[in-house]
């Protein structure tokens, strides 16, 4: 026998075609796997620590397991290619492995290969290896699979203790130093007549307690109908024209400062924690604001957001969701944000914090848990939950028509107003465990309201501008120490607009830039009694009976009128013109007789059409934020609508 014959290798025994192909398949998938982590860490997509050393281990291993079980049919492939010749220069175990890592590689890098492709295709590459390897031999320690596996193994192991160790990456701060903390809850879809603290039947005992404690304002105005837009007026103090963003889904530019930026340079410790799609970080760019952000919607509540960018968790999400298994979910329940908050709160370092909490749950879909499912409507027998969202127009008709199931559609929303009150008890519940609550400000209130039919609208949001959808609750309780009386109730108008300010005003930081609103304080101490001119601005991209409208309103509110003005748009085939409507809200509160030609020659309504104007005319072609002027801010202060 030749020493060419000696050095070429003999039959490979079938169970280590098997073993030294997933041990080979194994270092390279979990490479694989590794580098786009740490890609997309070092892209800046894990906002915390242990957020990217989660991504990493759970890269490397999804990716090292995959691979290996890509092994097994390239397996299968080298041993039948391998065994037609006496005798080959390719081990079948060492081109079955690479051949899988090779698929592992595809895979990862192109978006158009999907797991049901991934198998040929590492089939395919075993079968190009086995070709190459016959045409140009191999390099022998890459066939020494036990020792590339051990070392990935000891990496993936090490990623997750690490992960699993390292804390979420807050900054310790200085002591309180009898700071007041701060904590802003918002929830979600809430009009003011729907708490008990202000005139309804339900049980709200949570809020109607804080109210009992603090400050309400009758008369709180929304700046926008829609999530998106309206929360950012609450964390900036601006107008929507001003922050720019004007539509859900608009990112809140990175040139727009918020009140939670000017509190942790002042030494606070920020977090916030949100509960539906419309305020997570990709939708609304809110979280680089705070030190801290959770907008987890996974179902899968171990799972660090940042994996979702992962090629193979993408790929087993979308495959999921064709089965109709949906991890990716549009909100959260209330309880799990406060679950999120609880643990936060756990790892607090002495500094004090300010907390911006949101709760989705009374938006549609009414989907209250037991008890609050059947609270308002036990004797129910029908299917208990109905996604408004997904009936067809006659199927919504039908539901507004009956008169049994509208009222188990309004009792589901009335179920999870009680349900969000419940977990805003919880809350603050938490904030007296730990001592905190006397010395906290606290501001509950809501983005907007929701038409429940008062306008031939039901349960949705976002097509007008009446009070319905604009008229939210605003409760504030003071620490103990501003002395401020509680159970007071404030009858003049105040607005979103003004929670900025007052905020920075009770943790005593100067904000770094110039709001557009007014500390709420002044109305409780007397210094002006006077109606705020309440400025509403609503882009309408969406669509009713199925047409898009693609329209703007604006309206101004003030003394017990409204004016509002609505572009242009189509609807059901029919081009609606420009119009006004002009409100008396004392001798029409429900904005049912709305005057269509404004009259000329009254002095508060010239000054409406004035403020309305001056809008219409900033934001007529308006995109993205607006920087007014000095001329112009003060030509609307002349007005007395800024």
């Amino acid at each position: 026998m030749s020493s060419d014959d000696q050095r070429l290798p003999g039959r490979e025994p079938v169970l280590a075609t098997f073993v030294g192909a997933g041990l080979l398949a194994f270092p390279i998938g979990a490479l694989v796997g590794a580098l786009e982590a740490l890609k997309l860490v070092l892209q800046g997509h894990a906002r915390y620590a242990s957020d990217g050393l989660g991504a990493v281990a759970l890269s490397t291993g999804g990716s090292a397991l995959l691979a290996v079980v890509l092994s097994i049919p390239c397996a299968f492939v080298a041993r039948i290619l391998w065994g037609r010749v006496e005798r080959r220069v390719a081990l079948p175990s060492a081109c079955a492995g690479l051949g899988a890592g090779l698929g592992m590689i595809a895979f990862t890098a192109s978006d158009l290969i999907g797991l049901s492709l991934v198998a040929p295709i590492a089939l395919a590459a075993t079968a190009f290896v086995l070709l190459l390897r016959e045409l140009f031999g191999w390099w022998k320690p890459a066939t020494r699979a036990p020792l590339w596996s051990a070392f990935a193994a000891v990496a993936l192991v090490t990623a997750i203790v690490c992960a699993w160790r390292l804390p979420s990456g807050r900054a310790s701060a200085a002591p309180r130093n009898g700071r007041t903390n701060v904590l802003l809850l918002s929830i979600d879809t809430l009009r003011a007549d729907r708490l008990g603290c202000y005139g309804s039947k339900l049980a709200t005992p949570s809020l109607d307690r804080l109210a009992a404690e603090g400050v309400v304002f009758d008369q709180a105005i929304s700046q926008s109908n829609i999530t998106g837009p309206s929360h950012t007026t609450m964390l900036t103090g601006l107008y929507p024209a001003e922050h720019g963003a004007l539509a859900n889904g608009q990112p809140i530019p990175n040139r727009t400062r918020t009140w939670i930026e000017d509190l942790a340079a002042a030494g606070y410790d920020t977090a916030g924690f949100v509960s539906g799609f419309t305020l997570v970080d990709a939708a609304s760019g809110l979280a680089e604001r705070f030190e801290h952000f959770d907008d987890h919607l996974l179902a899968w509540r171990w799972m660090p957001e940042v994996c979702t960018r992962l090629r193979l968790v993408k790929d087993v999400i979308r495959c999921l969701n064709v089965r109709g298994t949906r991890v990716q979910r549009p909100d959260r329940p209330a309880r799990e944000t406060i679950d999120a908050v609880e643990r936060w709160l756990g790892e607090s370092a002495g500094a004090p914090h300010a907390l911006f909490v949101h709760f989705y749950d009374p938006h549609v879909p009414y989907h209250p848990p037991a008890p609050f499912d059947r609270r308002y409507d036990a004797d129910w027998k029908g299917e208990p939950f109905v996604d408004w969202y997904r009936l067809s127009t006659a199927e919504r008709k039908d539901w507004a028509r009956d008169p049994a199931k509208y009222a188990h559609m309004l009792a589901l929303h009335h179920g999870e107003i009680s349900y969000a009150d419940e977990q805003a008890g919880r809350l603050f519940e938490l904030l007296r465990k730990n001592g905190e609550y006397d010395e906290t400000m606290i501001v509950v209130t809501s983005d907007h309201g929701e038409e429940l039919g008062e306008h031939e609208i039901f349960f949705d949001h976002g097509g007008t501008l009446y009070d319905t959808e604009l008229r939210v609750p605003l409760i504030v309780k003071w620490p103990k120490s501003a002395n401020v009386a509680a159970g007071t109730r404030v009858a003049s108008q105040v607005r979103s607009l003004d929670i900025a300010p007052t905020i920075c005003e009770a943790a005593d930081v100067k904000p770094s830039y110039a709001l557009s609103g007014a500390s709420l304080r002044e109305l409780i101490d007397g210094a002006a009694h006077d109606d705020r001119p309440a400025y509403s601005f609503a882009d309408l991209p969406g669509n009713m009976s199925d047409y898009e409208l693609d329209a703007r309103a604006i309206a101004v509110r003030q003394n017990g009128r409204k004016l509002i003005w609505t572009s242009e748009y189509w609807l059901d085939c029919e081009r609606v013109a420009e119009r006004w409507q002009l409100f008396d809200l004392v001798r029409d509160p429900g904005e049912l007789n709305g005057v269509t030609s404004p009259p000329s020659g009254d002095e508060q309504v010239d000054k409406l059409r004035a403020a309305v104007q001056h809008w219409i005319e900033l934001t007529a072609n308006q995109s993205g934020p607006l920087e007014l002027s000095p001329e112009t801010r003060e030509g609307l202060k002349a007005t007395g609508y800024f």
